[in-house]
C-alpha cells in the first residue's frame, strides 16, 4: 500500500540470507525483528488515526515518568560509585538516552502545537531531563537542542527560538567553565578516541567486503579478528553502519523505502495547511541524523520502534492530503 515498502521486506529477507551465510545468528534474528518492526510500523501508517497517535505520545510521555523513578532507585543503590549511568529497563546507557531525549522532544511538540495540558508537559520534561542525568549520555543533550529547535523553526516561533539559542549558547559557557557539571564530560575525549578506533576497524572491513556485507550486527562479529580493536556490538555510525552489515547492495535496498518516505512526507508538509506531524518527524530526523555521526542508538527494539510508529505518522497526514484533494 506504500511505495517502497516492498523494498524492506526484500531488505530483511536479504539480511536474514547473508546473516545465515556467514553464520551470524545474532544477525538473523534482528534480520526477523526487523521485519517485524516494519510490519507494525507499516500498518501503524496505513490505520492509525490523529486522535489515537496523539494519545499514543500522551502515553509513551506518562510512562517515561517510571523511568525516572527506576533510574533515581538504581542511582541511589549504586551510591558507591560516582560514574554510575543507569539503564533501568534498557539494554544500555544510550538507549535509554535515546528513548527519553524523544520523549523531551515530544513534550516540546505539544507545547509548541499547544495541545492538552502545557505545564503537565513542562513537569514530564523535566522527569526525563533527571533520567537524561543519570544516565550519562552527552549526545542526548544535542538531540534535544536539534530537535526543538528544528521545530520551532518549522512552526515559525522565532522569538522563543532566539530565546531558546542563547540559553543553549549560555549553558555551553558555563559548562566549559566547569565541565564537572555534566557527568562524563571530562571523558568525551577518550570516549571519541574509541570511536575512531572502532570507524578505523570498520572502514578497513568495508573495503575487504563494499558489496554484501555479514548481516546485522557485522562489527560484533569481526572485531576480535582485528587486533587491538575496540570490543561494541555496532560501527557507532549510522552512515558506516549499513554499508559494514549489509554492502552497498542491502543499504540500497532500504535507502529505496526511505527516498519514498522522505517525498511523500515533503508533499505533505508543502501542501498540507496543518502539518503538525511531519514537522515533529522532521525534527526527530535532524536529531537522528546528527547523533547517526557518533552511535546508532536507533537500531534497538525500544529506540526504534518508538522512532518508527512516530514515523509512521505520516500515514495520517497522506490521508488528509488525499481527502483535501
Amino acid at each position: 500500500m506504500h511505495k517502497g515498502s516492498v523494498f524492506t521486506a526484500a531488505f530483511s529477507l536479504y539480511a536474514l540470507i547473508i546473516s545465515l551465510i556467514f553464520s551470524n545468528f545474532i544477525g538473523a534474528a534482528c534480520a526477523v525483528g526487523f521485519f517485524l518492526i516494519m510490519v507494525i510500523i507499516l500498518y501503524a501508517r496505513t490505520c492509525v488515526t490523529k486522535g489515537v497517535f496523539e494519545s499514543s505520545l500522551n502515553v509513551a510521555c506518562f510512562l517515561s515518568v517510571f523511568i525516572t523513578i527506576f533510574a533515581v532507585i538504581e542511582r541511589l543503590l549504586s551510591h558507591s560509585d560516582k560514574l554510575y549511568r543507569c539503564k533501568t529497563v534498557f539494554f544500555n546507557p544510550n538507549y535509554m538516552a535515546t528513548v527519553v531525549s524523544t520523549v523531551v522532544i515530544i513534550c516540546a511538540y505539544k507545547v509548541i502545537t499547544k495541545q492538552g495540558n502545557q505545564l503537565l508537559y513542562y513537569i514530564i520534561a523535566s522527569f526525563n531531563v533527571v533520567s537524561l542525568y543519570l544516565c550519562g549520555s552527552l549526545f542526548a543533550w544535542v538531540n534535544i537542542f536539534i530537535a526543538v529547535a528544528a521545530l520551532l523553526f518549522i512552526f515559525h516561533r522565532h522569538q522563543l527560538l532566539s530565546i531558546f539559542l542563547l540559553v543553549a549558547a549560555t549553558g555551553c559557557i558555563v559548562l566549559y567553565s566547569k565541565p564537572d557539571l555534566l557527568p562524563r564530560l571530562a571523558e568525551s575525549q577518550l570516549t571519541t578516541e574509541n570511536r575512531f578506533d572502532i570507524w578505523g576497524v570498520v572502514i578497513k572491513a568495508i573495503l575487504k567486503s563494499p558489496f554484501v556485507g555479514r548481516g546485522f550486527l557485522t562489527y560484533y562479529n569481526i572485531y576480535q579478528s582485528y587486533p587491538g580493536s575496540y570490543p561494541t556490538q555496532h560501527a557507532h555510525s549510522l552512515y558506516l553502519d549499513p554499508i559494514l552489515n549489509f554492502g552497498i547492495l542491502g543499504t540500497a535496498l532500504l535507502l529505496v523505502y526511505f527516498v519514498y518516505y522522505y517525498k511523500k512526507l515533503l508533499l505533505c508538509r508543502n501542501l498540507l495547511n496543518n502539518s503538525r506531524i511531519s514537522a515533529l518527524i522532521f525534527a526527530l530526523t535532524a536529531s537522528t541524523l546528527v547523533h547517526g555521526l557518533i552511535d546508532v542508538t536507533i537500531l534497538w527494539v525500544q529506540s526504534g520502534l518508538l522512532l518508527g510508529y512516530i514515523m509512521a505518522g505520516l500515514g495520517i497526514e497522506e490521508r488528509m492530503l488525499s481527502a483535501q484533494k
